[in-house]
């Protein structure tokens, strides 16, 4: 099994084979020049909330992808609830 520091970190642009061995995801560091090179920006959403958009650009061999993967999850339960 992988020991890994508890307040190990992976950041955005890490590769996405890197946070199954880190327990945190510091999403920092992803300018807005990034997202069209698939990255999630988050600083795309300071006045809206990320849900009920398309995220598909967000390349799945980076870390940004989890962070993505987790708000698509949620947009889906949330509108199960409202309905």
């Amino acid at each position: 099994m992988f020991a890994c520091n508890p307040l190990s970190f992976a950041w955005p642009t890490d590769a996405a084979h890197v946070w199954p061995m880190r327990n945190i995801l510091h999403m920092a560091g992803v300018t807005e020049t990034m997202q069209p090179k698939g990255y999630f920006y988050k600083g795309a959403y300071t006045t809206k909330p990320p849900f009920d958009v398309d995220l598909s650009y967000v390349k799945p061999d980076n870390c940004s992808w989890v962070y993505a993967k987790a708000i698509q999850g949620y947009s889906k339960v949330r509108t199960i609830k409202e309905n």
